[in-house]
């Protein structure tokens, strides 16, 4: 089997096609046939599997029981957007969009080797998590969630930060009920700038904003992508999700008033005291 490592930075063309590095295409057995398994990587990537190492990693993924909630909802992440390419007669491999979306690639990429895959990154973000491990990794200068200053009686917007696991949602379910006592708040969580979400604490936390209109204030979802739209569903709270979130007014076509401090969102839910703007 092959062993990928090094890295090489090559340009990505305007059909989305990268060049595989001579030294991996050397390394691919004939049963992988020049062909690829390309799927979301586990960060903000792309993965490319050879064909022979995806057969062996869809059998561990066959040992799993399907009867098994948590089994189920990796399945489905791995799943997501999974695609097959062929390397064509320049050595170059095509990334679907939607992947060079997730992994915000444009006119370069960072081609990793990681032992049993490739690695296909943004040369920047690349940086962060392989070059400053121990600083960025662990990101204890770094807070995951940020309440904004307050603009006189507008919103709460909390901006939330990278991968959030279980004791994140955890800490920010506690901070919004803590700060968001008054029923005539409403409190803006912004996902922009998460990358992860873990997908096994999501029907806990979503209970707890469902649940946070009782005690105080309103609670509203913006800045999300489909990743993280698609990760809510996986977890079984797209109907959460949508009833919660706050989409733009170029999707809805309507022209409501934004809250004052976030961008311009149209509401989902018509209660008079959404509209807190000035």
């Amino acid at each position: 089997m092959a062993t990928f490592r090094g890295s090489y930075q090559h340009a990505i063309d305007h059909k989305g096609r990268i060049s595989i590095p001579a030294r991996f295409r050397k390394l691919l057995s004939r049963r992988a046939s020049d062909t690829f398994i390309i799927l979301r990587g586990l960060e903000t990537c792309v993965a490319l599997y050879p064909l022979d190492e995806w057969k062996g990693m869809e059998e561990r993924l066959r040992s799993r029981s399907f009867h098994d909630e948590t089994n189920r909802r990796f399945l489905r992440i791995m799943s997501l957007d999974l695609n097959e390419g062929t390397l064509d007669a320049q050595g170059r491999v095509a990334l679907p969009p939607r992947l060079l979306t997730h992994a915000s690639l444009t006119k370069e990429g960072m081609v990793f080797g990681v032992v049993d895959h490739i690695e296909i990154w943004d040369p920047v973000r690349f940086e962060s998590p392989v070059r400053e491990p121990a600083r960025r990794s662990f990101a204890f200068d770094r807070p995951v969630f940020q309440w904004d200053a307050r603009h006189g009686k507008g919103p709460w917007v909390v901006r939330l930060f990278g991968r959030l696991g279980s004791r994140e949602l955890h800490q920010l379910s506690q901070a919004i009920r803590e700060r968001g006592r008054s029923p005539r708040d409403l409190v803006c969580l912004d996902f922009e700038q998460v990358t992860h979400l873990d997908y096994r604490a999501l029907p806990e936390f979503a209970l707890a904003l469902t649940r946070q209109p009782c005690v105080g204030a309103d609670v509203c979802l913006t800045g999300m992508s489909d990743y993280i739209r698609t990760l809510f569903d996986v977890a079984g709270q797209g109907t959460t999700r949508r009833r919660l979130e706050w989409i733009t007014k170029e999707e809805t076509g309507t022209t409501h008033r934004a809250p004052w401090g976030i961008a311009p969102v149209a509401p989902q839910l018509s209660a008079a005291r959404r509209d807190l703007s000035r």
